[in-house]
């Protein structure tokens, strides 16, 4: 799945090139690593399945470690850096960048 802005991608930034993606005006452009712009943050929702009264609890329950991991937040990041800062991020999480493989996923960003 791929929503390529005419012209894009272009690869026509500095050395290093332009290896990463942002959305502009519902399309997608290929920037350079290091240019500041915000992220969105996928993460997925851990709850636990060992409620006495059978609904899920949050993760940190204290009747027990039976977790199941089912739901995805999308999160968007309040402050623009660059794409490794990003990554790192999201890593520290537990998480990942978020992706789009589809027109179904890109209806999430409203892209």
């Amino acid at each position: 799945y791929h929503k390529w802005a005419i012209g894009e991608p272009s690869n026509a930034g500095p050395i290093g090139g332009e290896d990463k993606v942002e959305t502009k005006n519902g399309n997608w452009n290929d920037v350079n690593r290091r240019r500041y712009r915000r992220a969105v943050y996928k993460r997925v929702v851990c709850l636990s399945s060992l409620s006495p009264d059978g609904k899920p609890r949050p993760m940190n329950s204290e009747f027990g470690k039976d977790f199941f991991c089912k739901m995805t937040k999308y999160v968007i990041s309040d402050d623009q850096r660059q794409y490794d800062y990003h990554h790192e991020a999201a890593q520290r999480f537990g998480s990942h960048l978020a992706s789009v493989h589809s027109a179904a996923e890109s209806m999430v960003f409203n892209l």
